[in-house]
């Protein structure tokens, strides 16, 4: 019988579940301490990658809503459109950030609705 990687990795990690959890909550413990450590000593450099160039936050945002099945014939346009809107189409509250602007969609046909806020977006579901 050939040697099984899979089923040998099985056995060890029946047979070691604690020695296991306690490396994991020690690596945990580890790592938390060295990541805050690199956020405090890092704070500027942190905030500039934070940071998002116009034009990749539209590919980015072009691409999530291809993978997302919205189908439009000019993706440029619905972009400079969804970007420049500054309320929710349905209840007209204020975009405070950037993120809490939606583009709804027809789950059927792929076709863009409303430029809304998150809390309309979930009521429209």
């Amino acid at each position: 019988m050939p040697y099984d990687r899979k089923e040998s990795d099985r056995r060890y990690r029946e047979k070691n579940k604690e020695k296991i959890k306690e490396s994991n909550r020690k690596y945990e413990k580890e790592n938390k301490e060295k990541r805050k450590e690199y956020r405090e000593t890092n704070k500027e450099k942190i905030k500039e990658y934070q940071k998002i160039s116009p034009v990749y936050y539209k590919y980015r945002s072009i691409y999530h809503w291809k993978s997302r099945g919205i189908i439009d014939d000019d993706y440029d346009a619905l972009f400079e459109v969804y970007v420049k809107e500054t309320h929710c189409w349905i209840c007209g509250k204020e975009y405070v950030k950037r993120n809490h602007r939606h583009l709804d969609h027809d789950h059927d046909t792929g076709e863009p609705r409303y430029i809304c806020c998150a809390s309309c977006n979930s009521k429209l579901k």
